[in-house]
């Protein structure tokens, strides 16, 4: 009877062990496939984010290619600004330096330009001059004036085309004396032996007054003022010792 007891208690308990262990199992198997599950929900949502960082960091790579193509490109548009930049800079240069040679070649123009306009109206000067003597020598042609008047008819021609100021009324005591003046003959006629010089009053050309003509130091005549006005002088011819014309540079030098 025991027996039968203790085989019905090792029979429970072993039924009851092995539903235990059934039980455990299907627990176990049940919360591994609950886990399972939970790792691949878990693994198609880290693949999702996986995924979707992976799409982040091509487009970010995508972004970064345009990127350096775009910095590329600026760098290569600023070379080329750089570039047009110096070119203009050297082209500037050239241009200012051209500038410089044109405003040289005007000044030089310029001055040429004085200087035939000066020559040009020395040549009116002779011109009307030898316009008045074609006059003169067709008046004395036809017996209209003497030629006792002649020379002074030819000094009152000569001055009316060079006459600048009114002739002084009496000499006048001069403040400014000279040893030597330098001056440029204006006109001189030969046939009536008179010169006409750039200097007067203002000079210290003083009038009835004998002066000494050098040319570089060389004595060529010797004059007397006629009549001085403020800027010019007309002088009668003394003497003559050497080579006189129009335009020379002279030396005057006053004798006491």
């Amino acid at each position: 009877m025991v027996k039968r007891i203790l085989v019905l208690v090792l029979t429970v308990v072993v039924v009851l062990g092995i539903g235990y262990g059934y039980f455990v199992l299907y627990n176990q198997k049940e919360i591994q496939i609950q886990l399972r599950k939970e790792a691949e929900l878990s693994l198609k949502v880290v693949q999702k984010e996986n995924a979707k960082l992976r799409g982040k960091l091509e487009d970010l790579n995508d972004r970064l290619e345009q990127t350096k193509i775009e910095l590329d490109d600026k760098v290569a548009e600023n070379q080329r600004l750089q570039n047009n930049i110096q070119e203009l800079n050297t082209a500037l240069s050239k241009i200012e330096n051209e500038l410089t040679l044109l405003t040289q070649e005007r000044d030089v123009l310029l001055q040429k330009l004085d200087k035939q306009s000066q020559e040009i109206q020395q040549l009116q000067q002779k011109i009307s001059y030898l316009e008045e003597e074609r006059k003169r020598l067709l008046a004395e042609k036809k017996g209209l004036f003497a030629p006792a008047d002649v020379s002074t008819r030819e000094k009152e021609v000569k001055l009316e085309k060079i006459e600048v100021q009114s002739p002084a009324q009496a000499p006048q005591p001069q403040e400014n004396v000279f040893t030597v003046l330098n001056a440029e003959i204006m006109a001189y006629n030969q046939e009536y032996k008179f010169i006409v010089l750039n200097v007067g009053e203002k000079d210290g050309i003083q009038a009835g007054k004998t002066y000494d003509v050098s040319v570089q130091g060389r004595r060529v005549a010797r004059i007397k003022s006629d009549r001085v006005y403020e800027s010019m002088s007309v002088f009668d011819l003394v003497e003559k010792g050497g080579d006189i014309s129009e335009g020379m540079k002279i030396e005057l030098t006053p004798l006491e």
